[in-house]
C-alpha cells in the first residue's frame, strides 16, 4: 500500500476533520445535559411540590 505525501495529507485532514465534528457534537451534548440537570434542580427546588408528584 503505497500512498504519496499528497495522499496521507488527504487523509490526516479528513480524520482530523472527523475527530473535531465527533468532539463538538460530544461537548454539545454534554453541554446540554448539564443544562437539562441544572434545570432540573432549579424546578425541584423551587417547586418542591411537583418533585414529590413525580
Amino acid at each position: 500500500m503505497n500512498q504519496t505525501a499528497e495522499e496521507w495529507d488527504d487523509m490526516n485532514e479528513k480524520t482530523q476533520s472527523e475527530i473535531a465534528d465527533r468532539l463538538h457534537t460530544v461537548i454539545a451534548d454534554a453541554e446540554r445535559a448539564d443544562y437539562r440537570a441544572r434545570l432540573a434542580r432549579a424546578s425541584r427546588s423551587h417547586y418542591p411540590q411537583a418533585a414529590e408528584r413525580g
